[in-house]
């Protein structure tokens, strides 16, 4: 699939500097190198980025929208989507109508594919004191509890997919009239309002 262009100019769109690139590159090695319990920043950003797109399922989404929606720069969004389609967790297509896509085949797959793909392997076992030997038989002071931590990360990236990733649409409480929704009123609204019946 060819990669779509993301037609956005530098005023729309805050561009990173060559500085925060290497700050972003060096933040990830680090975290990969010590196992933080965090995702990177491009992790988030990829992330973000699925999410988005699962939102608008079956539908072709042009990269400006997604910068636009995501607020992610520009240039790093160009990176990570070129990164997502390469990996085939996305589909992009040139020309009127086309843009990025979720397809059905990615939705199945787990967050934890989509963050090795962008950050590589984690190193699982790291200690958060950093040291060289840290198990059961040598743990350090927050072994016991880090790995009951570390075992519910894990299985929440292994277990949530990226069809998990649509936003939660809030459930529609029932009003005292008809059972419809109650609608709600802004301050001045309300100001009238009393005002009227008075």
């Amino acid at each position: 699939m060819a990669h779509d262009s993301l037609l956005v100019t530098h005023r729309s769109f805050p561009i990173a500097s060559s500085l925060d690139t290497l700050q972003l590159n060096t933040h990830n090695h680090v975290m990969r190198a010590r196992g933080d319990l965090a995702l990177s920043q491009t992790g988030r950003y990829a992330l973000r980025i699925l999410g988005f797109l699962a939102d608008h399922p079956g539908e072709w989404v042009q990269g400006r929208q997604i910068a636009a929606r995501t607020s992610i720069p520009a240039n790093y969004l160009s990176k990570i989507l070129n990164q997502l389609r390469k990996s085939g967790f996305v589909d992009s297509q040139r020309g009127w109508g086309g843009g990025f896509l979720l397809p059905e085949r990615s939705k199945k797959a787990r967050i934890d594919d989509v963050l090795e793909a962008i950050d590589g392997p984690r190193d699982k076992g790291a200690c958060v004191f950093e040291l060289r030997r840290c198990d059961l038989h040598h743990p350090c002071p927050l072994h016991d509890h880090w790995e009951r931590v570390r075992e519910q990360y894990e299985s929440m990236l292994r277990s949530v997919s990226l069809g998990d990733l649509r936003t939660r649409r809030p459930r529609r409480t029932g009003g005292h009239h008809g059972g419809g929704s109650q609608r709600s009123y802004t301050s001045n609204e309300l100001t009238t309002r009393r005002g009227a019946h008075r």
